[in-house]
């Protein structure tokens, strides 16, 4: 049980964007994934950018990123090496 503001916010952030179906809380995810597995992960974004280019960020922006990502709305896609 959480006593404290702060657990009191987290949780109710878990409740509503985390735990649902059908809720996009993909930034947690993936910085919850990062900090746990302590790789670099690239997500490159169909749905951010202005024409043809993919918008890419890095998680965490210090780590190189050995796992990439393609991000299109709803889901992701895991990209390999051709």
């Amino acid at each position: 049980m959480c006593h404290s503001i702060e657990g009191v916010k987290f949780l109710y952030s878990l409740q509503q964007e985390v735990e649902p179906m059908y809720r996009e809380c993909d930034h947690l995810h993936i910085v919850a994934l990062t900090a746990a597995v302590g790789v670099g992960v690239r997500v490159m974004y169909l749905d951010r950018g202005e024409g043809d280019a993919l918008v890419s960020h890095d998680f965490p922006e210090d780590k190189e990123p050995i796992i990439h990502l393609l991000y299109r709305p709803g889901h992701y896609d895991i990209l390999y090496k051709a």
